[in-house]
């Protein structure tokens, strides 16, 4: 099957990565060549948005876990969006869905981080500046 990842940086430090059609054990190193350099410090965000995704095996699961695991380690905040109902049933198989955070598509996801940016627009507000040396 053919297996295929695009991206886009959508604002600075977010990024979302779509990847189409089979994630399995002949594709998986796809999957984790076109993570790997989007995995750096400066990447706050990364969506990774499920339309075009149609299968995915322990392989990919394992590639999307560590990539994951090394945004958390990052302070890097990740997000799912428009996960298909085959892939979605995988998730709650293996018990994830209550660790990740899922949207219905990417406007969602737009909404979320609007909302976590003016929460932290309105925090520097409050903060008292640092006096002069």
């Amino acid at each position: 099957m053919v297996f295929d990842v695009t991206w886009e940086e959508r604002a600075e430090g977010m990024i979302v990565v779509r990847p189409s059609g089979h994630l399995d054990s002949d594709t998986y190193t796809i999957f984790e060549d076109a993570l790997g350099p989007r995995l750096g410090q400066a990447t706050r965000f990364m969506v990774f948005d499920m339309e075009a995704l149609d299968y995915i095996s322990s392989a990919g699961l394992r590639v999307l876990f560590k990539a994951v695991k090394a945004l958390e380690a990052q302070g890097s905040t990740y997000l799912l969006s428009n996960l298909k109902p085959q892939i979605r049933k995988v998730f709650e198989i293996i018990n994830a869905l209550p660790d990740m955070r899922i949207f219905k598509d990417i406007e969602e996801v737009d909404a979320y981080l609007d909302v976590i940016q003016q929460r932290e627009m309105a925090r520097a507000k409050e903060e008292p500046l640092p006096e002069d040396p």
